[in-house]
């Protein structure tokens, strides 16, 4: 986990640099759709876009804001003109005239308890999801200059990372064939559990091949790689889950999506966020990819895909996704 703690610690300062004081706040209310909002400082809202208790909205007129709150489920619908505060169970209308339209899930759950392994594994890649397209993108150029420089970045460095590797899968077969970027051979590549180690060998490309292996369910398994260049390691758990796990995970997205509503806008909202929480990011990012393509103008599901892209290692198809999502916000403001 290594790999990710590292990546979650620098998000965590980048968020507070971007949202002050507010990040500190708890998190109320996710936006499941979005016309023309702003946040107090000026940049605009996006879908699945988690809003904190206490942060303000500008609605314009003939614009709109759908949120759904974490806790109690409830939907709500924000019409402009007006600016609206975020309560811990609904909006509070601070000025303007616009209509603040609540409804009642009925008591829906929108989240349902995990196993301390879901929850240690998915966990930290929640450190992206608040970022804006623009704050990761900027890390992202960062990293390809220092890389240029050949100085040590502090962000997203084009060094050695695994790709197309998420820290959960469903299915086992994703791992027998582990592949990574940049890097000096020769690598030295350990898979360990619990402190038992399992598979040491020593390989000339980027990719270790594992066709006999087979990955117990719900068992947590690391895997590190040591390059020929100082410097040059990481380190990852990662986990195939429990078939009583996957369908806890349907339910939850069944459950979420019941609180959102039977919109196809809705169910892409209730499975890109469960999975991305869950660690599936190869299930997020075919979620992510549907979303993108039946809806191409909204902006938080471009944006949704280019963080998973960037958690897979995929940092040009995430810089390619992140640019379209910046645009795309400049567009609407």
């Amino acid at each position: 986990m290594r790999t990710y703690r590292r990546l979650w610690l620098l998000l965590l300062a980048l968020m507070f640099v971007v949202y002050g004081a507010s990040a500190k706040l708890s998190r109320a209310a996710m936006i499941t759709e979005t016309q023309g909002a702003q946040n107090a400082g000026g940049q605009p809202l996006r879908t699945l876009q988690v809003l904190a208790e206490g942060v303000e909205a500008n609605i314009p007129a003939g614009g709109k804001l759908r949120l759904v709150y974490l806790v109690s489920g409830q939907k709500e619908s924000v019409s402009g003109p007006c600016r609206v505060r975020i309560g811990s169970a609904g909006s509070i209308r601070v000025s303007g005239t616009g209509q603040v339209v609540g409804e009642q899930s009925g008591g829906v759950k929108t989240k349902i308890q995990r196993s301390e392994n879901i929850r240690r594994m998915g966990g930290a890649l929640q450190a992206t999801a608040d970022i804006p397209a623009e704050g990761l993108l900027a890390m992202l150029a960062d990293s390809a200059a220092d890389s240029t420089a050949g100085a040590r970045s502090t962000a997203f460095p084009d060094r050695l990372r695994l790709l197309n590797c998420p820290p959960v899968s469903a299915s086992p077969s994703v791992y027998q064939s582990i592949h990574w970027a940049s890097g000096a051979a020769p690598f030295r590549v350990t898979i360990s559990s619990q402190g038992e180690e399992l598979e040491s060998v020593t390989v000339n490309e980027r990719v270790l091949n594992l066709p006999e292996r087979r990955f117990i369910p719900g068992k947590i398994y690391q895997i590190q790689i040591i390059g020929n260049a100082p410097g040059e390691r990481l380190s990852q758990d990662f986990m195939v889950i429990l078939p009583s796990e996957r369908n806890a995970m349907e339910s939850e997205i069944a459950h979420f999506s019941e609180a959102l509503g039977a919109e196809p806008r809705d169910r892409f909202v209730a499975e890109i966020s469960v999975q991305e929480e869950w660690g599936l990011l190869l299930d997020a990012l075919n979620t992510c990819e549907q979303a993108v393509a039946e809806f191409p103008e909204d902006s938080g599901f471009q944006a949704a895909l280019g963080r998973t892209f960037l958690n897979l290692g995929e940092y040009e198809k995430a810089r390619e996704a992140l640019s379209k999502a910046k645009t795309l916000d400049e567009v609407s403001e």
